[in-house]
């Protein structure tokens, strides 16, 4: 029956039911909605969740990317900083190479040198020097001839100026490895006094420290072996009578400088700085006043008869000389005059007036670089003669004489070095005692002590060289 014919038949059953149909209807119509809106928000978070996924992955990946992008970098970076050490390594063997197989050393090739030796060993530069001047090296044979001088002076050369930069690069430890290599593997030449001093600073210079019984261990050792000639020898002091050459003017002898390592003299012009048969030395003079003045002095003995000297004069040269009073001193201090650590200042008489007031000369002597420079004083018009002041870079064998002579000024009264033409014209200006060369300033850091101590020790002009200054003006 449908709807409208029961309403009309039971007209209150009839709007009971229609009231059902309608919430029934309603009910089916909010489920349906319902589950509608559940699907449609079920799908919007699971596109939610996929995208987020998606994003994480996709960002994993590229961190993944990265990382190993990065770590391939590095892998790279690193290979390539092997390789540029590898090819700054070849380049440095290539150079030491090339210093090593000269004659000389000159000043170019120490600095090229000095940077060389921030990035090698000593068993680095040992091998260089090795492969350089492979006769040096080679096993000792019976019967076998010596190896010629200049082998030998080339050698010994390698090692000095290589040690030299080490120790000015601050690598203690190299340099003294460098100096041990060479006296376990060397069967063909001794070590000689600039290798065993430079070892010797190196030795005193070690970051940890080093004790001064085992450097003096070290100096007696090496001092014993290597340096003491004529072992056998004893070695008598000579008596020297003052008075005699006193009266000749070579005394008095004035002590201008004394620590417990050093003492500096005023040396006259005519005094020998070592041994030689017409005259005390320098050391035997010093040794015979002490004795008279009842005063103790120990030099230094690594010179044998040449106590305490470490560096010399001309006999006709006067002014500072600095001696040594021990041998550990002693080494430090030729350590000191090798690396160039001093600077020396001498006084002059030119003959001629030079044009320019300052200048350097920069030729060889002995076939050497040499370097001078000066300064004019004063222009000693009637003499026609000059006044100079000149400061030697290197220490080559008569430097100043033949620099000066090389510029047509020689030294007044230097008969060596003057023209035979030139010395018939100065006869007059020109006096027995030679010619005038005084060493009038040193200057250096204390070689015994660490830190700014630096000492200038000066002597004055002798009373000769000032009166001939008075009668040139």
């Amino acid at each position: 029956m449908s709807l409208s014919r029961l309403s009309l038949s039971f007209p209150g059953l009839a709007r009971k039911l229609f009231k059902s149909e309608l919430l029934a209807r309603s009910t089916i119509k909010t489920f349906t909605n319902q589950l509608t809106t559940d699907s449609h928000s079920q799908n919007e978070e699971e596109k939610e969740l996929n995208v987020i996924k998606f994003e994480s992955q996709k960002q994993g990946g590229l961190i993944l990317e990265e990382e190993e992008e990065e770590e391939e970098q590095g892998v790279r970076g690193r290979a390539g900083a092997e390789e540029s050490a590898r090819q700054k390594t070849e380049r440095a063997e290539d150079i030491a190479k090339t210093i090593f197989s000269q004659k000389f050393v000159n000043d170019l090739d120490s600095e090229r040198l000095l940077d060389i030796t921030r990035r090698l060993g000593a068993r680095d530069v040992y091998r260089m020097i090795e492969r350089a001047i492979p006769e040096t090296f080679q096993k000792k044979k019976k019967n076998e001839m010596n190896l010629s001088r200049a082998v030998v002076g080339k050698s010994l050369s390698c090692f000095h100026v290589s040690m030299s930069a080490m120790i000015a690069n601050e690598r203690f430890r190299d340099a003294f490895e460098l100096y041990e290599l060479f006296e376990r593997e060397c069967e063909k030449i001794a070590p000689d006094v600039v290798m065993i001093s430079l070892a010797t600073s190196a030795l005193r210079r070690f970051e940890t420290g080093c004790d001064d019984t085992a450097v003096e261990l070290f100096v007696e050792r090496a001092n014993e072996k290597y340096l003491q000639k004529r072992k056998n020898k004893k070695i008598n002091a000579k008596k020297v009578n003052l008075l005699r050459y006193e009266n000749a003017g070579l005394l008095p002898l004035d002590v201008i400088y004394e620590d417990d390592d050093y003492i500096a003299v005023n040396k006259t012009n005519g005094m020998a700085s070592v041994t030689d048969p017409s005259v005390p030395s320098v050391s035997e003079f010093l040794i015979a006043l002490r004795k008279e003045q009842s005063k103790a002095l120990s030099l230094s003995d690594i010179n044998r008869e040449e106590r305490g000297v470490c560096h010399r004069l001309d006999k006709a040269t006067s002014g500072v000389m600095l001696l040594a009073k021990h041998n550990v001193a002693h080494l430090e201090l030729v350590s000191s005059f090798y690396r160039r650590k001093t600077t020396k200042k001498y006084h002059a008489i030119a003959t001629g007036v030079l044009l320019s007031t300052d200048g350097t000369i920069d030729s060889k002597v002995e076939n050497r670089e040499a370097i001078s420079s000066y300064r004019v004083l004063e222009k000693l018009k009637k003499g026609q003669s000059s006044f100079i002041e000149v400061a030697p870079k290197t220490g080559r064998k008569h430097q100043i004489r033949v620099h000066l002579s090389s510029i047509g000024h020689p030294l007044l009264g230097d008969a060596m070095y003057t023209s035979i033409k030139a010395r018939d014209r100065e006869t007059k200006s020109m006096t027995p005692n030679g010619f005038f060369l005084h060493a009038h300033t040193l200057e250096l850091e204390h070689p015994m002590l660490r830190g700014e101590n630096r000492l200038k020790i000066e002597a004055p002009l002798p009373k000769a060289f000032l009166a001939q200054l008075d009668r040139l003006r």
